[in-house]
């Protein structure tokens, strides 16, 4: 029996504590995941449009965006979009939801 390895997916991490990046990196980076980071969304999209890199899903920290959600959900569709936060309140995941966030965590 052969075994055919799946090739790694890709996932962009917008995140401004850079801690919590080399975290994600190296934890996903073991279970077969390439991840690259970005402080902000300007630099995120600056590495999009190099075309260097497409990822499967962008997981982002809405803080770290500086940019309003809806807006970096049409710029990078269909890619889906996972909003990371440490907001709880209903109406902020409403929000996020309604502007094109696939899930929140």
């Amino acid at each position: 029996m052969a075994i055919v390895s799946q090739p790694a997916k890709h996932l962009l991490f917008v995140d401004d504590e850079s801690s919590f990046q080399d975290f994600v990196a190296r934890n996903l980076g073991r279970n077969g995941y390439r991840v690259v980071s970005a402080n902000h969304w300007d630099e995120a999209r600056t590495m999009l449009r190099k075309g260097d890199f497409t990822p499967d899903v962008i997981f982002v920290d809405t803080l770290s965006l500086k940019r309003d959600l809806h807006d970096v959900v049409g710029e990078i569709a269909p890619t889906p979009v996972v909003v990371l936060s440490a907001a709880r309140e209903a109406a902020r995941i409403v929000r996020a939801m309604q502007k094109g966030a696939r899930d929140y965590h």
